[in-house]
C-alpha cells in the first residue's frame, strides 16, 4: 500500500502521487501551480514524526533551516519551494522535478566524459557556495545531482543533516549512504551529525565521480554495510583499494584521488576542486 499522500496546498494542481521510498522519507509527484505556470514538483515526505524532530533539533532551529535554504541562490542549487503537510504539521520538502535524472542516470544515456565534468564542475560549483556560507551539504552522492532541461547540475537535499539527524530510526551500521562517507565518519559512528564536515563533503564528491563512471555505488565489491564498516575501520585509505574506471578521464581520476585522501586536513577545498575541474 503506498503511503498517505501529503495533503494539497491552495497552490498544488492535483493529488500527490507515490514516486518512490527514500531512505527516510517517502516521495510524492505533483504538479505545482503558481500564477499561470505549471511545474512538475518532486514532495520529500520525511518519515519522521514532529515529535522527534523538535526534540531533535528544536522547533525554532528547524524554521531555522528553512529560512536559510529560502535565502540560498546559486544555478548550481535547487531551489525549495515552500509547503506544508497540515495533517501532520510537518513541513514536507517540495523542489522542481527534473526529467533528466541524476548525473548517474544521465551519464548511463549520455556517456560524453566531457559533459560529465562540466556538470561536476558545476556540482562542486554549488557545494563551494554552501561551503562559503558554512552549510554542509551532508550527503554529497549521484542522486543529490539532478540535471536540469540545459544539461546543468544541480545539488539537492543540501542540509538535510541539521533536522534528520543520525539514529532516528535507523543506526548507522544500516545507513545506505555509509559507503559515500569519508573514513573520520565511518570510524566514529557519531550520532549527532557533529563530524559532518566540509572536507567530508569532499571525500564524498571524490566517491561520486567514481559513482559515476563505474555505474555502481562505491565499493560494491562489499556487499553490505557491516562489511564496509569493518573493512574501513582496518584500512581508513580504503579508497586507494578502487581500480581505475575504463572510461574515466585523467582529470577526474587525479581529482578523486586527492578528494578521498584519509587523512581530512589534507584533503582540497571545494574551491580547489573547482578550478581543477
Amino acid at each position: 500500500m503506498n503511503p498517505h499522500p501529503p495533503v494539497s496546498t491552495h497552490e498544488l494542481h492535483d493529488t500527490p502521487g507515490f514516486h518512490r521510498q527514500g531512505y527516510r522519507s517517502n516521495i510524492f509527484l505533483s504538479t505545482f501551480r503558481r500564477g499561470n505556470v505549471d511545474m512538475l514538483v518532486i514532495i520529500k515526505r520525511l518519515r519522521i514524526t514532529p515529535t522527534a524532530i523538535v526534540k531533535r533539533v528544536g522547533n525554532t532551529q528547524y524554521n531555522s533551516c528553512y529560512a536559510k535554504w529560502k535565502e540560498l541562490d546559486h544555478p548550481n542549487l535547487t531551489k525549495y519551494l515552500d509547503f506544508f503537510d497540515d495533517a501532520a504539521h510537518l513541513p514536507g520538502l517540495l523542489r522542481p522535478y527534473y526529467v533528466n535524472g541524476n548525473i548517474v542516470e544521465y551519464y548511463a544515456k549520455n556517456p560524453e566524459s566531457r559533459i560529465t565534468q562540466l556538470q561536476l564542475s558545476d556540482t562542486v560549483a554549488g557545494l563551494d557556495y554552501l561551503h562559503s556560507r558554512s552549510i554542509i551539504h551532508g550527503s554529497v552522492q549521484g542522486s543529490k545531482i539532478q540535471i536540469d532541461p540545459a544539461g546543468h547540475a544541480l545539488l539537492v537535499d543540501f542540509d538535510l543533516h541539521q533536522i534528520m539527524g543520525h539514529g532516528l530510526d535507523y543506526g548507522e551500521w544500516n545507513d545506505p549512504f555509509c559507503f559515500w562517507n569519508a573514513p573520520e565518519l565511518v570510524v566514529s559512528m557519531n550520532e549527532d551529525g557533529a563530524l559532518r564536515t566540509k572536507e567530508g563533503d569532499v571525500y564524498s564528491f571524490g566517491m561520486t565521480i567514481i559513482e559515476i563512471f563505474t555505474q555502481e555505488r562505491p565499493f560494491h565489491r562489499l556487499r553490505n554495510t557491516r562489511m564496509f564498516h569493518m573493512a574501513m575501520r582496518e584500512d581508513l585509505e580504503l579508497a586507494k583499494t578502487i581500480l581505475r574506471p575504463q572510461f574515466i578521464p585523467e582529470v577526474l581520476w587525479m581529482v578523486f584521488k586527492r578528494c578521498c585522501y584519509a587523512v581530512r586536513e589534507e584533503r582540497p577545498t571545494s574551491r580547489v576542486v573547482h578550478s581543477l575541474l
